[in-house]
């Protein structure tokens, strides 16, 4: 690796391991409660009694289904099938237990015995202070096995999809590869944005892998990468977009990433696509007083031969579609299994936060800090579902590790197929770690 190339892959890994560790330092990884005394018991394996209810003008309500929060006449008390009921003041009842960190037997209390709080939601909530903390969170997925097994049927779904566009677009520019190829390709790309460490990002690999077999129509081979995730992203803003329009004020910090984002994309394919516009702004001209300007023209070149291929582009939206409603299934199928959802504080509907808020989440843990994106998409996920009501940060980093670990173990099918055809991939990442990829210009 060049010793540039080095320095990038540091200051990458500094900053990557920096989010990572900020996250870790505001996790509370232990289950614990608060008694009414003010006493702290941390430990774990916290468990609320099945039978333990909510009392309201001496109606007993089960504990699970049941939401109680704060109203300016006193408390609304909510419970599945039933309408609000108004009250000044409720108890909780049932038993609780948790296992002490100095003590290996598990300690007994009665909901009544633990201190009420106003959780930090809105609309706020009164709970009784007790908190699975973020190795509980995660555990529940082994309760949930059939769940789990559900998501990674809806991640296979959008896996597929998603190599079908890629297989799309090139066969639009007349480099047809068939369907096992782009299938191969794609994973060998996330085993290299999900596992393998460095500067040389697994689009990178599968630019370079794809123009090796077309030498005469690199530029055009490195397009369709780029061209496929542009188009994903686009798509993923966009079904955020549709959401997000349906309740603006709930969804404000959302609406403005997705804002920025979109207009950022239509500004781009405005300038690129419009021959009107590219020579208002003299771009040609520009284009070749940049760096490498030979390479950005015959990109620019593969870019604009899609303006004659709209039927190919369409469909590719189309995958794209079901490709995210694939992600987008498998992460409100882990959010269930995990408890994020009405319990955790989500305001409205959980399947329509969850297409509000998810897309957002995914198109700023784009960003490649460490590979497949963490640290960032922890904090974008902790942030945004905070913005629907969810202040619970264990559960919302809990969900973005659930998702990304289970991206990284499909993952690991690519690491398959880069064993079997490690003399080509070695010699893509050759050239895609140069300083100017000779391979691909």
């Amino acid at each position: 690796m060049p010793v540039g190339g080095r320095g990038r892959l540091f200051v990458k890994l500094a900053i990557g391991l920096l989010v990572v560790g900020l996250i870790a330092w505001n996790l509370d990884f232990r289950d614990q409660v608060v008694l009414a005394d003010g006493r702290l018991i941390k430990g774990g394996q916290l468990r609320i009694a099945s039978d333990a209810v909510v009392v309201a003008n001496g109606v007993r309500f089960p504990f699970a289904d049941t939401v109680v929060t704060r109203v300016p006449t006193g408390l609304s008390v909510k419970t599945r099938g039933q309408d609000s009921v108004l009250t000044p003041q409720v108890s909780f009842e049932g038993g609780v237990t948790i296992v002490e960190v100095s003590r290996s037997m598990p300690t007994a209390f009665d909901l009544r015995q633990l201190r009420q709080t106003d959780a930090g939601t809105k609309p706020i909530r009164v709970i009784p202070e007790a908190k699975t903390g973020f190795n509980s969170t995660l555990s529940k997925l082994a309760d949930a096995r059939w769940v789990s097994a559900i998501a990674l049927g809806f991640m296979a779904l959008a896996y597929v999809a998603g190599a079908l566009r890629w297989s799309l677009l090139l066969d639009a520019q007349g480099l047809g590869v068939g369907f096992s190829a782009a299938l191969r390709l794609t994973f060998i790309g996330f085993f290299f944005n999900n596992v393998m460490p460095g500067i040389t990002g697994g689009d990178l690999v599968k630019a370079v892998m794809i123009a090796k077999e077309h030498p005469k129509h690199r530029a055009q081979a490195v397009g369709t990468v780029i061209v496929d995730r542009i188009i994903g992203l686009v798509v993923l803003g966009l079904i955020a977009g549709v959401v997000i329009l349906s309740d603006l004020t709930r969804y404000r910090d959302a609406a403005m990433t997705v804002a920025l984002f979109l207009g950022a994309a239509l500004a781009g394919v405005v300038c690129f696509l419009s021959r009107r516009v590219r020579r208002a702004l003299r771009l040609d001209v520009i284009l070749k007083k940049l760096p490498v300007s030979g390479m950005l023209e015959k990109l620019d070149e593969a870019f604009r031969m899609y303006r004659a291929q709209k039927g190919h582009v369409v469909v590719a939206f189309l995958l794209s579609i079901v490709s995210h409603v694939g992600n987008i299934g498998a992460i409100y199928c882990f959010g269930m299994a995990i408890g994020l959802d009405e319990r955790a504080g989500i305001e409205g509907s959980p399947i329509i936060a969850y297409l509000a808020t998810v897309p957002v989440a995914l198109i700023v843990s784009s960003i490649p800090l460490l590979p497949g994106g963490w640290g960032v998409g922890e904090m974008a996920f902790a942030y945004f579902f905070r913005s629907v009501g969810v202040w619970s940060v264990d559960l919302s980093v809990a969900l973005s590790v659930t998702q990304r670990t289970a991206t990284l173990l499909w993952s690991l099918l690519g690491g398959w197929w880069f064993l079997t055809h490690r003399s080509a991939v070695n010699d893509a990442i050759n050239q895609a770690s140069s300083e100017d990829a000779p391979g691909v210009s």
